[in-house]
């Protein structure tokens, strides 16, 4: 609510002449009912385009609404061009989760400076005594790391213990084939998929059940929303599977056969799987350099702040 978003318009002119007209854009609401517009005369000359890099402000209350662009001449609406915009709720974390104990494995510092960021104390696994944390985070590709192999004893008895280790997205950078221990005797088997007629990626993601605390907040619409947009890729072209008892999540592909989030029980506690992306879109910047740039995404910010939440049993 209350952001400023960036967009381009694209206003072409079929015509063999120079035309002129007037840009109407903004927000409309579900009624069609301009909620905040902005008006602005345009020249395109003959056979030829402009493009119109606009700022639009988003309404205060969360909702669903409409992104449009009109191109009227002399009052008359010659095109209009229409996009879905979700406004949702600010990230709100729960105040017993600033109580967590987390530890952290990740290779860059994006994990870390988001989790810094909404207030959480986080301490890196190498420096980390298991016996005091409730909760490690194991970041992309890095499950196969000396640092988390080398603890892999430890960290079985971490979650028979009651506590819980979240696996971000174990298929990174692998191009073949691997089988990876997550703890003793649980295992992941990961597959990079042949995928060539049907994109290989997947970039929605449906829920198992929408009540789970993973989803708080979030609809289904907003899980086909990824990256601000329709078809932003958020599951990489892997096959990923459990070799022990699981329960799936979340699930994309075709025929939704494909596992997106799973649950592994381990004594007392439990692994989350979790194969959303979250690289560039936790505290990267809203704007990219092109147009499938990775940019700040509340969706999957909200998302794994309830990851985070369900982890630690809030």
């Amino acid at each position: 609510p209350n952001e400023n978003r960036s967009a381009r318009v694209f206003v072409f002119n079929d015509e063999p002449t120079e035309k002129s007209g007037i840009l109407r854009y903004g927000i409309v609401n579900a009624k069609g009912d301009w909620q905040l517009e902005t008006k602005r005369s345009i020249i395109v000359g003959a056979s030829g385009c402009e493009i119109i890099p606009v700022t639009i402000l988003l309404p205060p209350l969360p909702g669903d609404f409409t992104l449009r662009a009109g191109l009227y001449e002399s009052d008359t609406l010659v095109s209009i061009s229409e996009k879905h915009a979700y406004v949702i709720e600010p990230i709100e974390v729960p105040p017993r989760l600033r109580e967590a104990r987390l530890a952290l494995l990740a290779k860059g510092d994006e994990l870390r400076e988001f989790v810094e960021k909404i207030g959480l104390s986080v301490v890196s696994l190498p420096d980390a005594d298991l016996r005091d944390c409730d909760v490690l985070i194991v970041g992309e590709g890095m499950l196969s790391s000396p640092s988390y192999q080398v603890r892999l004893g430890a960290i079985t008895k971490f979650l028979e213990a009651g506590k819980t280790v979240i696996v971000l997205e174990p298929e990174f950078d692998i191009e073949e084939t691997e089988l990876l221990s997550v703890a003793l005797g649980v295992d992941l088997a990961i597959e990079k998929r042949e995928d060539p007629d049907k994109g290989g990626y997947d970039s929605y993601v449906f829920a198992d059940d929408l009540t789970h605390p993973l989803w708080r907040g979030i609809s289904q619409e907003h899980l086909k929303m990824f990256n601000g947009g329709y078809g932003g890729e958020v599951v990489s072209q892997h096959n990923v599977t459990a070799t022990v008892q699981h329960t799936v999540l979340a699930r994309c592909g075709l025929h939704l056969g494909v596992m997106a989030v799973c649950e592994i029980p381990v004594g007392d506690g439990r692994i989350i799987v979790s194969r959303l992306q979250l690289r560039g879109r936790l505290a990267g910047s809203q704007a990219g350099e092109n147009r499938f740039a990775r940019r700040m995404d509340p969706v999957l910010q909200k998302y794994f702040v309830n990851l985070l939440a369900y982890a630690a049993g809030i």
